[in-house]
This record gives structure tokens, C-alpha cells and sequence, in this order.
């Protein structure tokens, strides 16, 4: 019987994983809603015995997008091998995925994808040897690191 990527993803043991990354192809509007924030509860243990502290972080908090390109500017792409970014984004984590935090391997990506990358059309001189940067948006409260699993 046939099973969708989707189906044999979802049935997968994800109990050794601690991140999650989601890939959407599209542009996000922004709008005007306002960010009440979401409370937190932060359990620590004193001498005394344990406490409990409460704090407020924002909705939004701990989100990295990272568009392809600048919004509103082509995003080239390899129709056997894939986007400029993703072929730099695979590349980086394979080399360093687990040695640096993501925005150092998302600025080692954008510096492939703008100095490595340029389409090869000398026949369309409008879109022969043009460029692209991608554009990255973080609102990361801390460093997010991926470290080799034992």
C-alpha cells in the first residue's frame, strides 16, 4: 500500500528529537494585532526548598523565519537541486550544523547565497548573473544550538 511522506513522517519515533522546523513556501502579511503576551511558570530549587516564580514572555517569542530572499524579490533556484537557500542552509548544518548556533549558520548561509550563487543565462540578459539575499527575521530568546545526539 502506498503511504504519503506525511503519513510515514507522523508514524515516526520523534521521542529523540528537540526542535521542530516548518517549511512554508509563501509571504506573510503583517497586520495589527497587538501581543498580550503568554505566562510562563519557571520551578527552581533553594536551600530552603523549591519555589515557583511566574513571568511573561511575548506570543511571538522564540520564532526564527527565514524567506528565501528579501520579500517582494526573485528567488532563484536549481530545478534538480533546489533553491540557492536550501542548498547552502543542507550544506551549512552538514559542516557546522553542530558547531555554531543557528543565526551563525543562517549568516554562513546568506553569505553563500549572495557570493556563491548566480544564474547562468547569457541568452536572457535581464536575468543573466543576478544576485539574491536571503532575509531573516528572529525573535529567538536564546541561542538555539543542535548538538550531536549520543
Amino acid at each position: 500500500m502506498w503511504q504519503s511522506s506525511e503519513d510515514f513522517v507522523a508514524r515516526m519515533d520523534h521521542s529523540d528529537n528537540d526542535c521542530l522546523l516548518i517549511t512554508i513556501l509563501s509571504q506573510a502579511c503583517q497586520g495589527d494585532q497587538l501581543d498580550g503576551g503568554v505566562l510562563l511558570s519557571k520551578h527552581t530549587t533553594e536551600t530552603d526548598g523549591e519555589s515557583s516564580m511566574s513571568y511573561k514572555i511575548p506570543i511571538h517569542a522564540d520564532f526564527l523565519i527565514a524567506y528565501f530572499t528579501i520579500p517582494g524579490f526573485y528567488s532563484w533556484r536549481n530545478t534538480t537541486k533546489g533553491s540557492w537557500f536550501i542548498q547552502s542552509f543542507c550544506h551549512e548544518l552538514d559542516r557546522n550544523g553542530t558547531k555554531y548556533d543557528i543565526l551563525k549558520l543562517l549568516t554562513f548561509v546568506c553569505q553563500r547565497v549572495a557570493l556563491d550563487f548566480e544564474p547562468n543565462t547569457p541568452d536572457c540578459q535581464m536575468m543573466h548573473q543576478q544576485k539574491q539575499i536571503p532575509c531573516i527575521t528572529t525573535m529567538l530568546t536564546r541561542l538555539l544550538v543542535f548538538t550531536e545526539k549520543k
